[in-house]
């Protein structure tokens, strides 16, 4: 889903959260905190309360630190063929990887050559995940 216009319209986004709250058992959103001061007052706006923002938003910074567990994950979903999707797919394969010192790795949107952010919200959504069992992505996003 894409917002209307040519910026991101954060009431926009805040709607559609929460009209996906009301069809869905949505338990933790990852974020990125960059931002989320301008994103939460839409939040509120669109019917979220502080205390469902406090429960069920996650602050997740996209750092190589906290990103290489759930890429390590979805490297495991993926090579087990236990995770297919085409859209999800095409990002993946734009997705270049950058490690850090310590060997931890994320993806790195400067290097790659087209769009990867289905791969960072799914590495992110993921991490929200303590154990995935096999699913059937189609089933969840079409």
């Amino acid at each position: 889903m894409t917002t209307p216009g040519r910026t991101i319209d954060y009431d926009f986004v805040a709607h559609a959260l929460r009209e996906l709250f009301g069809q869905h058992n949505i338990l933790k959103v990852a974020y990125d905190p960059w931002h989320f001061d301008f994103f939460k007052p839409s939040l509120l706006r669109a019917g979220f309360t502080e205390s469902v923002i406090a429960e069920r938003f996650q602050e997740f910074a996209q750092t190589t630190k906290m990103m290489s567990p759930a890429m390590a994950n979805l490297e495991r979903l993926l090579l087990d063929g236990r995770m297919v999707h085409g859209v999800l797919s095409m990002c993946v394969a734009n997705t270049t990887i950058r490690m850090d010192a310590a060997g931890n790795r994320a993806p790195d949107k400067r290097k790659s050559t087209h769009r990867i952010d289905g791969t960072v919200a799914l590495i992110m959504a993921l991490a929200m995940v303590p154990q995935v069992k096999p699913f059937d992505v189609e089933a969840l996003i079409g």
